[in-house]
């Protein structure tokens, strides 16, 4: 097992990537509480508006009142738009601070196959590590769940950043060597993660959803290039062929999935797992004797798989 101390590299790694953690989560802690601050001005104004509307609404005080309510309005959303500019400025120079740093770990620039490979490793397990934060931002635990929908979409952003640069990483990789193909495998790996994490997001509005959606299928289509390369280096390779199968179904290319997986049972045919994928691609597909016949093969041996697959039957 790797550790710091049998591993010098391992300990400066976590380091850098928790000082990078704790400057975002700083920043946006920043933002919430100024934003917070103003907005608990404005509830206190309003309150008291109401309070002298109630007993005269036509008098000074509510005047004066009002007044400073309208002008704590436009000035919180002239602020709010400085606030976010300063937090963005905070996140993208903690990032580059923690580049900077990660390149500044080796003799030279950073900029060799192992020390791209290194540099983005860590970039992948910094945006890991900002998995689900956003729950432990809140003051307090009760209202973690209510108190997430003002942080997620900040660390959304960091971690598509993060994966982004991990991806640039591999492209150099590839440059200094074009035709190795674990560099190929690599960046495929990049552009699935980045996929994988537009694909999860379930939150925002309609048009940020859409939006996610548009560069899902960008980023699913490289990483679609990628897998061909691959298959040209070794066409039999069960796993390439398994990754191409998924990223056609995860762009709905159906036909392309169900072929690509019928290779797949072809090099092993005695894959449950593929078995059953086959069998439920050819009943979605309305391939019905097909799935009858992949069917009666499952039943033979694993019952309870053979139950979930007849379950596709229509």
């Amino acid at each position: 097992m790797i550790s710091e101390e049998t591993d010098p590299l391992q300990g400066f790694l976590n380091k850098e990537v928790e000082k990078a953690k704790n400057s975002w989560l700083s920043a946006i802690k920043k933002d919430f509480t100024s934003q917070l601050a103003l907005i608990s001005l404005l509830a206190v104004e309003g309150f008291v508006l109401l309070a002298f509307f109630s007993l005269s609404p036509i008098s000074w005080g509510t005047a004066i009142s009002a007044a400073i309510f309208l002008f704590t309005l436009f000035a919180y959303f002239s602020l709010r738009i400085y606030f976010s500019s300063l937090k963005f400025d905070r996140f993208q120079a903690a990032e580059t601070r923690l580049i900077e740093a990660l390149r500044g770990g080796f003799d030279g620039e950073g900029t060799t196959l192992e020390e791209r490979r290194f540099v983005a490793e860590a970039l992948m397990r910094t945006s890991k590590t900002l998995e689900g934060v956003e729950f432990s931002l809140a003051p307090f635990k009760k209202f973690s769940r209510v108190c997430s929908a003002f942080f997620w979409h900040d660390l959304f952003y960091i971690r598509e950043s993060l994966l982004k640069l991990v991806v640039v990483e591999e492209i150099e990789r590839i440059k200094l060597s074009p035709l190795h193909p674990d560099l190929h495998v690599s960046l495929a790996n990049a552009y699935v993660l980045l996929a994988e994490l537009y694909k999860a997001e379930k939150r925002g509005s309609a048009t940020f959803q859409q939006n996610l959606h548009h560069r899902f299928e960008e980023v699913s289509n490289k990483a679609l290039l990628e897998f061909k390369i691959l298959r040209q280096y070794d066409p039999n390779d069960p796993w390439i062929l398994f990754q191409l199968a998924y990223t056609l179904g995860d762009l709905g290319k159906k036909d392309e999935e169900l072929q690509t997986f019928e290779e797949v049972l072809r090099l092993r045919p005695h894959d449950l797992d593929t078995l059953h994928k086959v069998g439920t691609l050819y009943f979605q597909a309305g391939q019905t004797l097909q799935g009858l016949e992949i069917f009666d093969q499952l039943r033979k041996i694993d019952h309870e798989r053979a139950v979930d697959l007849i379950g596709h039957y229509s």
